[in-house]
């Protein structure tokens, strides 16, 4: 597959390093991802201090089955939470749901990604978030920016958006013969992300989180959101109605100097 197009300048995006390492030819350029599951389980053990029990769930391609198992791998190497994990593996989605809905915080569900399960039915991995979390009585954890949307709990999170650029920035590099093709780049890294919303509905205390957490999904806040309009329109209306009382306290003034007068 590497030969396909011979002498020119390819650059490969979002493979696991160590994979691209093991196969990429020599002048081939190429842009991994870091999924960085330690760091979603230390979130985890933050966020949960008393959480425990730790469900891997995943569909059933070997892409999915490796990162399960990475997971589980993980989990056990623990040195400051002694989890018991355990993977479901594309299970269909009601069957899914069911298991789920029996789940409080004393469990953390790790969601890898799920394109197929065991039935054979194909999925789109973000779309299969939302009904999770709407059965699930335990926080979801992941790495992908999608799934945050769909009610995602927190996780460390993928930067699609840098690695783009990165990949962009590279490739112009290239073809303006800046840089040479063949070069290794560094992996996008993660960052730590909390879906504000969803913690707030599963009683999470957002104190717990790491400094360095960016908080989104945020409940609709006329104060937060529209801030500077609420404050700009009490500044007006308080311009108003000290304008109005200058006016009626001259004509009670005027009026008084009037009867004065006659």
């Amino acid at each position: 597959g590497w030969h396909v197009w011979p002498n020119k300048p390819v650059l490969v995006v979002s493979y696991e390093e160590a994979w691209l390492r093991r196969t990429a030819p020599k002048g081939i350029s190429y842009l991994p991802f870091d999924l960085d599951v330690q760091r979603a389980l230390k979130l985890a053990e933050r966020l949960q201090p008393q959480a425990r029990r730790l469900v891997i769930v995943s569909g059933v391609t070997a892409f999915e089955a490796y990162w399960a198992r990475r997971t589980l791998e993980s989990a056990k190497q623990s040195g400051t939470r002694r989890w018991q994990p355990e993977i479901w593996l594309g299970l269909p989605m009601d069957e899914m749901q069911r298991k789920l809905s029996a789940l409080d915080g004393s469990t953390a569900v790790i969601f890898t990604s799920m394109v197929r399960d065991s039935t054979g039915r194909g999925l789109f991995s973000a779309e299969a978030v939302k009904p999770m979390v709407a059965a699930s009585g335990a926080p979801l954890y992941g790495w992908y920016p999608p799934y945050l949307g769909q009610g995602l709990m927190a996780g460390s999170i993928f930067d699609f958006e840098q690695n783009g650029r990165r990949a962009a920035e590279h490739i112009a590099a290239v073809l303006a013969k800046r840089e040479s093709p063949g070069s290794e780049l560094q992996p996008t890294g993660s960052r730590c992300r909390i879906n504000v919303t969803r913690a707030q509905v599963l009683g999470i205390d957002l104190k717990l989180a790491p400094a360095d957490c960016i908080f989104s999904n945020y409940a609709p806040s006329l104060w937060r959101d529209y801030r500077t309009t609420v404050i700009a329109a009490a500044a007006l209306m308080t311009l108003q109605f000290l304008t109005i009382a200058a006016l009626v306290y001259q004509r009670q003034r005027r009026r008084q100097a009037e009867s004065e007068a006659q």
